[in-house]
């Protein structure tokens, strides 16, 4: 009888460290079959008989975990209640053994399972509950929180916030946390950055997780990245390349099976298509989105997908339709996620209603636009040498320690001779997206600084200077005339 037992407590041993690495590497099907092919049946809980307690514990911990990821994947009905019931009661029994990682790491997953179904407020009640138990900072487990906790805030739209998680904490991950932590923490603080103007240290941030997500063969963390890089280059204007990201990762999501997510990008493509201005085409992928996510678990995915439709509904002059819509996301929003979320797309809305009332189309990036060049302009002497002046209108306040702000028209003249300081516009060759500020060029790369944002970098070979900025001009007068007055010095800095 001993030796029965001691068999059966070292194939529990080999199957807890076998689903453990299969979570790991986003295997998430294979993993459960280690307990049995019957794992998504409602009433099926993996054998833990004749176990000593810490492993029984560790046996429902690795079952339900799986799980909360695969059941979310495949859409199986409550299967996030399953899991989180599961891994309650794993809880009760860590705690009752005084196992502080493993309680940190049941709450954590149990946070996971309410995220899914779009509970936010409920997740971080788990995730405190996570962070105050007594665990080294280098604990994966309490990596794991902090890592969720920056998941929660860009679920909650608040970016800001997830920025400063990143922040303070990315000493500790680049030495401490390994590919599958790693992966998803850079994720996140990658999207954080592109939400908040920083688009080249967003790139960098995902494809350092990217790195991570293939070393740690992690396809499930590939398939976000590529959705998250679509994210930052749409808001670049560089839509092209967004559509290729986003068709990467909606292909990796079909090939894993994970139908919540690839409706997820869907969503993201359509607002692709909207932003360059394609409103048809935006129309038709947002409803194949809605049509994946109404099966799913994942309310907070399908509130999003509802506004993008009214969003769209906006540009295609449907304004009944795209309040209904916005009723849609708003209901699901306050239910599952609460008001704050709920406040945040009906905010969005309303700045996409307030572009169509004052004819902002899509399709023209909003960094800065090219006026006509037939304007009327009264220059100075020493701003009169030039042969060919372009005005551009700046939207944006990225140059005020110049005293160009948002609205400003900025006089550029065309030359050939730049130099490093010097005040420039330049187009993107792929976007036409246009971006102002003072000129560097060094072993090959081109970058622009501004007065508040970090230096963004070019290819020089996919851009064109259209010149350099030597003037802010006025109102035009009675006749017509702008009076043109020249760009103060840069500020020096320390």
């Amino acid at each position: 009888m001993s030796s029965i037992h001691s068999s059966v407590q070292a194939r529990a041993e080999i199957t807890a460290k076998a689903a453990l690495e299969a979570l790991r590497q986003g295997s998430y099907e294979l993993g459960l079959l280690y307990f049995s092919d019957r794992w998504a049946d409602p009433d099926f809980e993996p054998n833990i008989g004749g176990l000593p307690d810490p492993l029984a514990a560790e046996i429902r911990l690795r079952f339900a975990s799986l799980l909360g990821f695969q059941g979310h994947l495949r859409k199986i009905k409550d299967s996030q209640r399953r899991a989180c019931d599961i891994l309650t009661s794993a809880l009760a029994d860590f705690e009752r053994l005084a196992m502080e990682e493993k309680c940190a790491e049941c709450e954590n997953h149990i946070a996971l399972t309410y995220s899914r179904t779009g509970e936010y407020s409920e997740s971080r009640v788990w995730l405190e509950a996570a962070r105050h138990r007594a665990l080294p900072a280098a604990d994966p487990n309490r990596l794991g929180t902090i890592t969720y906790r920056m998941l929660i805030d860009l679920s909650e739209l608040k970016f800001s916030a997830a920025l400063e998680i990143y922040k303070e904490h990315e000493p500790q991950f680049r030495r401490s946390a390994d590919n599958w932590i790693g992966s998803s923490f850079y994720t996140n603080a990658g999207v954080a950055l592109g939400e908040t103007g920083a688009a080249d240290e967003s790139i960098m941030c995902l494809q350092l997780a990217a790195e991570r997500a293939e070393r740690g063969s992690n396809k499930p963390q590939l398939a976000t990245i590529q959705n998250e890089l679509a994210h930052v280059y749409m808001s670049l204007g560089r839509f092209e390349r967004a559509h290729l990201y986003v068709d990467r990762g909606i292909a990796l999501y079909r090939e894993i099976g994970d139908e919540s997510r690839e409706g997820m990008l869907l969503d993201t493509k359509a607002a692709i298509s909207l932003s360059q201005g394609n409103f048809e085409t935006a129309l038709k992928t947002i409803e194949k989105a809605i049509y994946i996510l109404k099966d799913g678990e994942n309310k907070a995915f399908l509130a999003e997908a509802y506004a993008t439709e009214a969003k769209i509904l906006i540009w295609l002059d449907n304004f009944a339709g795209a309040i209904l819509s916005l009723f849609e996301a708003a209901k699901l929003a306050e239910t599952y996620s609460g008001r704050d979320f709920a406040k945040t797309l009906i905010s969005q809305f309303e700045t996409e209603l307030e572009k169509k009332n004052v004819g902002r189309n899509p399709g023209r990036h909003g960094s800065n636009g090219l006026e006509e060049t037939g304007l009327e302009l009264v220059l100075p002497p020493m701003l009169a040498s030039h042969e060919h002046y372009q005005g551009i209108r700046i939207n944006n306040d990225h140059l005020h320690c110049v005293g160009i702000t948002n609205g400003s028209l900025v006089i550029a003249a065309k030359t050939s001779a730049i130099e490093r300081g010097d005040l420039v516009a330049l187009t993107e060759n792929e976007s036409g997206e246009i971006s102002c500020g003072f000129y560097d060029l060094d072993f090959g790369v081109l970058c622009l600084e501004t007065c508040d944002l970090e230096p963004r970098l070019f290819d020089p070979g996919d851009i064109t200077i259209i010149g350099k900025l030597v003037g802010i001009a006025g109102e035009p007068d009675q006749n017509g005339l702008r009076t043109v007055t020249p760009i103060m010095s840069r500020p020096a800095t320390s």
